[in-house]
């Protein structure tokens, strides 16, 4: 396939959108991995570009340096060949991001996301995810998803960027979620936010908080409860020593997405100690996890 062909393919139908090079580049090489990023020139396929050769196919319109509006291979173009055409830049890759996207649209994303309600074009991340109930999701895809609530339909892969300093990530960021890089330690989604002194209330309060602990509710629960875990009975103290003293996780019963006003927490009826491991397999079932009895029950039919 030759390289014209690579490139109409990425812009998709990205018409009247404007790109940089490296934008280009990258979405020819994310559609076709094995092409050689120096033998795309979007220069060689302007309109108002010096071509040599008038049976180069032409698709873009150069309007800044570094900077080309897509327009089709249909377009008539009527400007002058050798000078950059003086129009305005009609929108870049990030303004296709719609305004107002909110935090319930983003959580409505994660959840079409999980059950495939929504079809999209977006696959998994290769750097980043963003933290949404304590579970990871690929950046892109949540807010490609969360677009279409706006628009009638999720944008594509194609139709923006993600990464840092992107729009992407900022309308995460603008709704506290936290985006971390996908070999980060595992995040949970019931850590107790800080300085809430024993009150849990919206989802907005714990992202914030990064799923911090309030220490003295989890105090109160490791009081009432023990350093064990609740689930496997792993004592850190027993098997690590003074490295493991006082060291467990703080379990919430109650998944924090579904509280929706603000209520006072009980620390011996709503936490739990257990240990990471089981912490971890109790939040492996995304939507409603597994009970504290429902992960005893497992673990005793592998022992038989």
């Amino acid at each position: 396939m030759e390289i014209k062909d690579k490139i109409i393919i990425a812009m998709g139908d990205m018409k009247k959108a404007v790109f940089t090079t490296k934008e280009i580049e990258d979405s020819v090489i994310k559609d076709f991995p094995d092409t050689n990023r120096n033998s795309i020139l979007p220069a060689d396929y302007c309109y108002n570009h010096e071509n040599r050769g008038s049976s180069i196919h032409k698709f873009f319109l150069q309007i800044d340096h570094g900077k080309y509006e897509f327009v089709g291979e249909e377009y008539i173009f009527t400007g002058d060949t050798h000078k950059t055409v003086n129009i305005p830049i009609i929108q870049s890759r990030d303004s296709n991001i719609p305004e107002g996207i909110t935090k319930e649209n983003i959580f409505t994303a994660a959840q079409a996301y999980d059950d495939n309600s929504i079809q999209h074009e977006f696959k998994h991340s290769t750097t980043y995810d963003v933290i949404i109930n304590g579970h990871r999701y690929p950046p892109k895809a949540i807010i490609g998803i969360a677009s279409s609530y706006h628009l009638g339909k999720p944008l594509t892969p194609h139709h923006f960027s993600g990464g840092i300093q992107t729009k992407c990530f900022r309308v995460l960021k603008e709704n506290s979620f936290k985006i971390v890089l996908k070999n980060d330690d595992i995040i949970y989604p019931d850590e107790v936010p800080k300085n809430v002194i024993h009150v849990e209330g919206k989802v907005v309060e714990v992202t914030v908080n990064s799923y911090e602990r309030d220490d003295k509710a989890r105090d109160a629960c490791i009081d009432h409860y023990g350093l064990k875990c609740q689930v496997c009975n792993f004592d850190f103290e027993k098997q690590y020593g003074e490295l493991g003293a006082g060291f467990i996780h703080v379990h919430h019963l109650v998944q924090l997405s579904e509280i929706k006003e603000e209520y006072i927490i009980d620390p011996i009826k709503d936490l739990r100690p257990v240990c990471p491991n089981c912490h971890a397999m109790l939040h492996k079932r995304k939507k409603i996890p597994y009970s504290i009895n429902e992960l005893k029950e497992k673990i005793k039919k592998t022992m038989k």
